[in-house]
């Protein structure tokens, strides 16, 4: 693992629980993990059925959390749908 966000991580399941790191009493766990070329989907779970998809864009070779939300975001995958800054 990096040794922080900004340097990135070398999993998006990595990236995607970073977030939840400082959160007092969180317990998140990882369900799915979805990687499409640069781009991935990660659903955790937090707490009992409470969904968080977060999704993550590889760059310089590093995973880094771009978005998260309780619901999935359809498209995700596709750079014409949802633009991410430097992503392949």
């Amino acid at each position: 693992m990096a040794s922080s966000e900004d340097e990135g991580f070398d999993t998006p399941e990595e990236a995607a629980l970073a977030g939840w790191g400082a959160t007092a009493g969180a317990a998140p766990s990882v369900i799915s993990v979805d990687v499409r070329g640069g781009r991935a989907e990660v659903l955790i779970e937090v707490g009992a059925g409470y969904p968080d998809y977060v999704y993550c864009c590889r760059m310089a070779d590093r995973w880094h959390e771009v978005a998260s939300g309780n619901g999935p975001s359809p498209g995700w995958d596709d750079p014409t749908h949802l633009i991410w800054p430097d992503s392949p």
